[in-house]
This record gives C-alpha cells, sequence and structure tokens, in this order.
C-alpha cells in the first residue's frame, strides 16, 4: 500500500562541531588486551577536547580499532603508534567530508522516495519529526495498527512508537526499541524497516509476525540526542540533560538503568561518553520506557534493543562477569538469529555475552528487563557494518534496506523459536 507522508526534506547535518581533516587511523589487531588498553588510552573520554575519539562501538583484541584524530594531534599519535611498534593504516583523511557527502547522498535518496509516492519503508535517513510522521501515517494505513507515547524527552518532544494488534491482549508480546544511541542512524532506520514489514510484508514470515504476536515498538529511544546528531555534533551519543554542576551535557542513557547502575564499563565523570548520570533513571527517557514496559511485562517475553555497528547479537548479562542460568537458552536462540541473518545477505553475526565477546558493561537496559521485569529473551544487537569498518556510525543511505531485510529474518527467528508467556 502507499503512504501518502509529507516529509521536510532534510537539510544539512553537522553545525556547531565539524571534523574537517580528521583522519581515520585503522589499528591493526593487537591480539593483547594490555595493548589494546594502551590505544584505547588515546582517547579522549571528554566531550568537550574530542582530539582524539574512539570510533568502534567496541573494542576487543582480535579486530581493528578506529582512532578519529584531529589534525594538531595527528602527528603526536602517529608518534605513539610508532614508538610502541603498533601497526595502522589511515583510512580515511577527512571524516567531515565522509559526512557531508553521506548527507548529500542521503538528501538524493529522500527526495527519490519521495518522488516515488513514499514507498511504505523509508529508503533514507529521516529526522525525527518525519520519523513520527511516517509512523503516524503508517498505523493510519493499517487496520490493526495504531501510535502510542511512552511520553516526553527532556527537550519535550513526544516519544512515538507503534503498537501492533493492540487489542488482542490474549497474543505474546514483543517490544522492540532502537536509537537510544543517537549516532547509530542505522538503527532506526531498520526498525522502520521492520515495522513495514510486519504490516505489510507479503512473505510467509511476515504474515505470521503480523497474525500472531503483538507488538510494541519505539524506533527512537533518543529523539534530543538523535536531532542533536543532525544540527550540531554527528558523533553525539547521549542524552541533552544537563548535569549539574558540571559544563558538560547529556547522560549515557545505556548505562543508566537500574540493574547494577555504575558498575563496571561506565563513568563518574559527566563529561565522558559513558557517563552513567546522577542516579539510575536520571535520564526522563529512561524513566517513560522503565513505566511503560512495566504495563506490559506481564505479557512479553522479547525485548530488542537494537544498536549499531559491529554485527553482534548480545546476550545478558552484560553488567555481570557471570551467566544468567538460563544462558544456553538465551544462546540456542541467538544462535537461530544469527543464522537467519546469513542466509539473506551473507553476513556473519557473533553472539554471546558482552563480556566474553567485549567486556563488561553496567546499568544497560537488556540487563535491567530481564532482571527486573523478568523478560526471559533479551538481546540487544549490534547492526552492520562489521568490526573492522571505517566510519561505522556514517553507514551510507543504501544500507538501510539489506540491513532492515536480515535484521527482520534476525526477529523473526527469535520471535519463532523463543518460548512464550500470554
Amino acid at each position: 500500500m502507499k503512504l501518502f507522508v509529507f516529509l521536510a526534506l532534510a537539510v544539512a547535518a553537522v553545525g556547531a562541531i565539524r571534523y574537517d581533516g580528521y583522519r581515520i587511523i585503522e589499528i591493526q589487531p593487537l591480539h593483547d588486551m594490555e595493548r589494546v588498553k594502551l590505544v584505547v588510552s588515546l582517547a579522549d573520554d571528554d566531550e568537550r577536547v574530542r582530539q582524539v575519539i574512539l570510533m568502534n562501538e567496541h573494542v576487543v583484541a582480535s579486530q581493528t580499532i578506529e582512532l578519529a584524530v584531529a589534525p594538531q594531534s595527528f602527528d603526536r599519535i602517529v608518534e605513539f603508534l610508532d614508538k610502541n611498534e603498533i601497526l595502522f593504516v589511515i583510512t580515511n583523511i577527512d571524516l567531515q567530508k565522509s559526512f557531508d557527502e553521506t548527507i548529500a547522498d542521503n538528501e538524493i535518496r529522500l527526495s527519490q522516495w519521495r518522488k516515488s509516492g513514499m514507498q511504505p519503508a523509508p529508503t533514507a535517513y529521516l529526522r525525527y519529526a518525519d520519523q513520527v510522521s511516517w509512523i503516524q501515517s503508517a498505523a493510519a494505513a493499517s487496520s490493526i495498527a495504531q501510535t502510542f507515547s511512552v511520553g516526553r524527552s527532556y527537550g519535550g518532544r513526544d516519544m512515538i512508537g507503534i503498537v501492533i494488534n493492540p487489542t488482542r491482549t490474549n497474543l505474546p508480546t514483543i517490544w522492540i526499541d532502537s536509537g537510544i544511541h543517537p549516532r547509530e542512524w542505522i538503527s532506526q532506520a531498520t526498525v522502520l524497516y521492520v515495522i513495514d514489514q510486519i504490516l505489510t510484508g507479503t512473505s510467509a514470515d511476515a504474515q505470521r509476525m503480523r497474525n500472531n504476536y503483538r507488538w510494541y515498538i519505539l524506533p527512537n529511544h533518543n529523539p534530543d540526542g538523535y536531532e542533536y546528531t543532525w544540527t550540531n555534533d554527528r558523533l553525539w551519543r547521549k542524552t541533552r540533560s544537563p548535569n549539574s554542576g558540571s559544563a558538560c551535557v547529556g547522560t549515557d542513557p545505556n548505562r543508566n538503568w537500574g540493574e547494577n547502575w555504575g558498575g563496571p564499563g561506565s563513568s563518574s565523570l559527566p563529561c565522558s561518553d559513558t557517563y552513567a548520570g546522577s542516579s539510575a533513571f536520571s535520564e526522563v527517557e529512561n524513566r517513560n520506557v522503565r513505566d511503560f514496559l512495566s504495563t506490559i511485562a506481564s505479557t512479553t517475553n522479547v525485548f530488542i534493543s537494537i544498536h549499531a555497528y559491529s554485527q553482534y547479537w548480545l546476550v545478558p548479562w552484560g553488567g555481570y562477569s557471570y551467566k544468567p542460568s538460563d544462558y544456553n537458552e538465551l544462546l540456542r536462540v541467538g544462535n537461530l538469529a544469527a543464522t537467519a541473518i546469513r542466509g539473506v545477505n551473507g553476513l556473519s553475526f557473533v553472539v554471546g555475552t558482552p563480556p566474553d565477546i567485549l567486556y563488561v558493561a553496567a546499568g544497560g537496559s537488556f540487563d535491567w528487563a530481564k532482571a527486573q521485569l523478568n523478560i526471559a529473551y533479551s538481546y540487544s544487537p549490534e547492526l552492520r557494518p562489521g568490526p573492522n569498518a571505517s566510519n561505522g556510525f556514517d553507514i551510507p543511505a543504501s544500507n538501510i534496506t539489506p540491513s532492515g531485510a536480515e535484521t527482520f529474518a534476525g526477529i523473526v527467528a527469535t520471535v519463532t523459536n523463543a518460548q512464550h508467556k500470554v
């Protein structure tokens, strides 16, 4: 079906903070966590500095590390790497140029999408107001969907999602969210594709998902931060709420949940990208989702919070070094999701807990959903591109449709193989 949505043309993005002349240095696998820590220590964990930025969402010894380095710091970083006999290559000589090219390409794709009658699934990145317009139109065009709001963000934006089969309370309930880290544009775009597949897809999988489950899907968990990535800083990760006693703004919303809050992998420094906040649930966006999820938890047994990038299908616990008692079951279903993903576009996703694959990261939403709401099948996929990609957050819009197709397959496998409660 055609959705006639009136969307404002996306305008060029980065304003206040630019990355002109920043080079991407790709450090070859070090196979030694001590040397990895040495390299990671080069990055500025302070939003006010941004001379050396760690581009990887996750860092492991067996994979490359990407650093974005400001022109004035380049010689210093190269000297350090050479002195320590750390091999590297330069994969991008102007990060801002890459950002600008992605935006220019996106504008063309958005224009083409609009001229084609705005096919249901957006094939370009949308600003937040346009995401909401699309969701509202998708719901209005369907007899089995309606919008819902979990509340307003710190900046006053209505946090809008879509519920499919809202009145069929006898069905198992599935929760999906994305965009908790706003610079991960592919996550929100992918979830819009998933919504479209559930509502209008003609495959047997799409029809089965549409007919047999109730879905609550929140495509943008952090709308203030997302808009900021368009207008001020393409690499912004946090919320936009002020921090008392600090000039630095925002909290990492995926370190702010009330399960092992303030534990390993989070920071107590307000200027850090992984700042856990002044207290658990200090961020209104998280309180909104917490309170809404609590009202549907009794029938919900699948929770999927989508991130990017690195191609992982992460399993609890993220904030503890030990595993949940049903880890083998979580792993079984996660591996089926990875197999389904590989069958679409040939991409491999690694399945496991963050401490096993990466590192301990406390205060995340999928730990809280499992531990506090008893949502058994709780996952945090990290979408394409793979861990060795350069400029992984700056993934072109041409990836939206293939990412959507493979992610939908992973979700179908998860939902199909989970044991549901109603």
